[in-house]
């Protein structure tokens, strides 16, 4: 009896991407299950930032610092550190939940595109791909992730 022809795990099955991310070289965020979120250990978030927008300083980083300043305002989540690298952003947050993260990331995401297409005059998408969140766990990790940030943010 032959095995059936269809259906099943194989080499190049499964919907094609219908465009390329821009700016996106390799497989980009893998779109697997969040991370767990303890409300007691803060997450460090990057974004990326399409090559088309330019480096985040001058106008783009005041834009961006506004973006943030009311985020921390506004958002359900409490940012505690943050600083532009190059065509990333990396955020140092605490939230209650994995719904307060991604409902405050919207939220920032939106407001920085918002800005940031204003201000070339342009529409469309601003990130790469999504937002990468890893949770610190230990005070090793936090205390390198705050290294990370605020040692990068002192060299640019």
């Amino acid at each position: 009896m032959d095995k059936p022809r269809w259906g099943g795990r194989r080499e190049g099955a499964g919907r094609p991407r219908t465009r390329p991310h821009p700016g996106l070289t390799g497989p980009g965020v893998p779109h697997l299950a969040r991370v767990e979120i303890d409300p007691r250990h803060p997450v460090h978030v990057t974004l990326r930032v399409q090559p088309g927008i330019g480096p985040l300083r001058g106008q783009r980083a005041k834009l961006l610092e506004d973006a943030v300043r009311e985020a921390r305002i506004r958002l359900g989540m409490r940012i505690l550190h943050h600083a532009m690298q190059g065509s990333e952003l990396h955020l140092l947050v605490e939230v209650d939940s994995a719904d307060s993260l991604s409902r405050g990331m919207q939220g920032l995401t939106i407001r920085i595109a918002k800005g940031l297409n204003a201000l070339a005059g342009r529409k469309g998408g601003v990130f790469v791909d999504r937002y990468q969140a890893r949770a610190l766990n230990t005070r090793r990790e936090v205390a390198n992730a705050v290294r990370h940030i605020l040692g990068n943010r002192r060299k640019r």
